[in-house]
């Protein structure tokens, strides 16, 4: 009983580091949230809570990407892929994979970009639809990346026509676009 009592008490500190560290790098604190999501971590160690580790790592990966750095983003992804793979978490799973394959994007590293969204594709199963747009989204730009203008076209499309039924109509826009430029600089002047 006291066990338990000890164990919520570490977890609440550990959800109320990961909204502190949420609240720093809304602020633009990066390297601060980065500290403070890492502490959750250790905290959520302690405790076995495989879930709490993915989603601080997670939340770490996303501010390192966010300040351009790639490399520590990957890492702290992977090792959040771990835990939410040993947690037997799909839906933690699949999003870290997508958002690996848009770290990859952004590296250039288009082949690598597809084969971690591939990989996310093929655990949601469909299950979880927020995330097959921005799936098929980061294949689009990868296939872009590659030259490969046709496969580009036909994921954004499948982008868009996954974002028009969500209220998602900034996202939905902002494939438009994307596809629009495709296209007219692919047509012939």
């Amino acid at each position: 009983m006291v066990a338990d009592s000890v164990a919520g008490c570490w977890y609440g500190q550990g959800v109320d580091l990961n909204l502190a560290a949420t609240i720093h790098a809304d602020m633009g604190n990066g390297a601060k949230a980065v500290d403070m999501y890492m502490s959750a971590v250790r905290i959520f160690e302690r405790i076995a809570d495989l879930s709490g580790m993915a989603g601080a790592l997670n939340n770490a990966a996303i501010v390192y990407f966010s300040m351009g750095m790639h490399a520590e983003a990957a890492s702290a992804y992977e090792d959040a892929l771990e835990m939410a793979v040993r947690s037997g978490n799909d839906q933690w799973a699949s999003n870290i994979l997508m958002n690996l394959g848009e770290v990859y994007v952004a590296r250039g590293d288009y082949d690598l970009a597809l084969e971690q969204t591939r990989k996310s594709m093929a655990l949601n199963a469909g299950r979880f639809a927020e995330s097959l747009a921005s799936m098929h989204e980061i294949m689009s730009t990868a296939f872009l990346g590659k030259g490969q203008q046709d496969s580009a076209i036909i994921h954004l499309r499948i982008a868009i026509g996954a974002h028009a039924g969500t209220d998602e109509v900034s996202l939905q826009a902002r494939c438009e676009i994307a596809l629009a430029r495709i296209l007219r600089d692919a047509s012939p002047s």
